[in-house]
């Protein structure tokens, strides 16, 4: 079963984010993350679900099979491109997901919704 986490997001700042695996609902087993390559997106919250933000591994997801984390790294140039969806909207609300794939198999992670918030400073 995937993790449950919500981002928020600031719109024109840098986002770091490091997410730690196990194999057990204890916590006490780490995943092992041997092999796997990671894909993240962002996508509005209506029908469409248009993507806002697409991350990979090793560009902009990085994967530390040791420590059982996975890094998001969302430079300030893409979260700046970000437009409010409609005009006076304070933040786009949106969903995410990451999953791992490791031999073919394909397996969500982690998972939530996703806040970013609108710049003031551009």
């Amino acid at each position: 079963m995937a993790q449950q986490q919500d981002l928020e997001i600031m719109q024109g700042s840098d986002y770091n984010q490091v997410f730690k695996f196990f194999e057990d609902e204890e916590k006490t087993i780490p995943l092992d993350l041997t092999g796997v390559t990671a894909a993240m997106k962002i996508r509005l919250e209506d029908y469409d679900g248009k993507v806002l933000i697409d991350l990979v591994s090793p560009t902009n997801l990085s994967i530390n099979e040791g420590a059982s984390t996975i890094g998001v790294n969302i430079p300030s140039a893409m979260s700046s491109a970000l437009s409010p969806v409609n005009k006076g909207d304070d933040s786009i609300s949106g969903v995410y997901d990451l999953e791992i794939t490791n031999a073919g198999i394909v397996t969500r992670v982690v998972q939530g919704v996703a806040i970013i918030t609108r710049e003031a400073t551009r």
